[in-house]
């Protein structure tokens, strides 16, 4: 029974006489043993500093009018000169002088348009500041007093009778390419290769 005795007396020497607090480190006879642990204070997390959004310019926009689209209806600006609608006409791939008063003139436009997909131009003269002017300018291009004019390809094709009678026929699209092929169908020049014999 000594054995158990001495056991018993080396177990009440490594037993701690002072109770231990919560999270204390015990080292026994040697507290330089013990090592501090260092925690570090509990911040919270870093959070990203709120941005702001910038402040947007106002801008007032002016509001669109309810008009024609802008393909049906160009206003003449410019001063009308006999030389600017020979520009219009060489320039543009379809193009049709017309007045927005007439009977029948937004059928033609629609029918020209839609039926045979001409990317076509409608100037609608009596919108523009000198109406008189640009009718007369015409009339010196193509001979005819009266509106509409079409032209296609920089030709004269001609004024609404022509164009019922060409629709009437079915000639409408060999006119167009007959008109417009001519004009990609400039002689071009080609050099003669020779060969030394």
């Amino acid at each position: 029974m000594a054995s158990n005795s001495a056991e018993q007396s080396e177990y009440e020497s490594n037993s701690v006489t002072e109770p231990e607090t919560v999270g204390s480190v015990y080292g026994g006879e040697y507290p330089g043993a013990v090592e501090e642990i260092y925690t570090p204070p509990q911040t919270a997390a870093p959070t990203r500093p709120t941005t702001t959004p910038r402040p947007r310019p106002t801008t007032t926009r002016p509001r669109p009018q309810t008009t024609t689209p802008t393909t049906t209806q160009k206003p003449m600006t410019a001063a009308i000169t006999a030389q600017s609608l020979t520009q219009q006409i060489r320039r543009l791939p379809a193009v049709l002088y017309l007045d927005s008063r007439a009977e029948g003139s937004a059928e033609l436009e629609k029918l020209l348009r839609d039926t045979y997909s001409l990317p076509l131009v409608a100037f609608y003269v009596d919108k523009i500041s000198k109406p008189q002017l640009a009718q007369k300018y015409l009339h010196q291009l193509t001979a005819h007093k009266t509106l509409p004019y079409l032209f296609i390809c920089g030709t004269f094709i001609g004024s609404e009778q022509h164009i019922q009678n060409y629709h009437k026929n079915g000639q409408i699209p060999q006119l167009v390419e007959y008109v417009c092929g001519e004009e990609h169908k400039k002689p071009k020049k080609t050099t003669k290769k020779t060969t030394n014999s």
